[in-house]
């Protein structure tokens, strides 16, 4: 099959997933939750364990939110930093920072921040381990929680012998790419 017939096709299986029948699920994001309680108490982190969540498929990291509040849902104000690091089933037991060469997840005098992802990896493979737990916590709060918001980067169009790379591009079976332009 040609490299143009191959692309004809896929444009035609796009312009189908666009015209999806009402009610047929649309590919969108995932989270990853991170959640720390303190049982109706200020949080005692010193009580915490790390949490782990296995990233479910390939995915990139678009933002990462970190809250306090309170029982009622409301936002209270404290002091906190996250610990969030990343391994592999095959290194489990050893891990690197998420944050790289960036700001870990921080609260400062806050209830929410809109992490900087300046610096982080922000790249994963189905299977990564992501292991997150508080370092620092001061204040009243009863619970912490951390989100992030990834989105897939390798979306199947169909055509056994082509992926949607997410982006600009289209990778073939055979490695080679097409790049599609506005």
């Amino acid at each position: 099959m040609s490299v143009d017939s191959q692309l004809d096709a896929a444009f035609n299986l796009l312009l189908q997933k666009a015209f999806r029948a009402p009610g047929s699920p649309a590919l969108r994001p995932g989270g990853i939750d991170f959640f720390w309680g303190g049982g109706g108490l200020p949080l005692d982190i010193s009580l915490t364990d790390p949490l782990i969540a296995e990233v479910p498929f390939a995915c990139r990291l678009v933002w990462a939110h970190l809250f306090a509040g309170d029982g009622a849902a409301g936002a209270v104000p404290v002091q906190a930093r996250v610990e969030l690091r990343m391994t592999s089933l095959s290194g489990f037991g050893t891990s690197s920072p998420v944050y790289g060469s960036g700001s870990p997840p921080l609260l400062t005098t806050a209830a929410v921040n809109n992490c900087a992802l300046d610096g982080w990896v922000i790249n994963y493979e189905t299977g990564d381990l992501l292991i997150a737990w508080p370092t620092v916590f001061v204040g009243t709060a009863t619970w912490l929680a951390l989100t992030l918001q990834v989105r897939p980067t390798e979306v199947p169009v169909g055509i056994t012998t082509v992926t949607d790379n997410a982006g600009s591009d289209m990778t073939f079976n055979d490695g080679s790419t097409v790049e599609f332009r506005q």
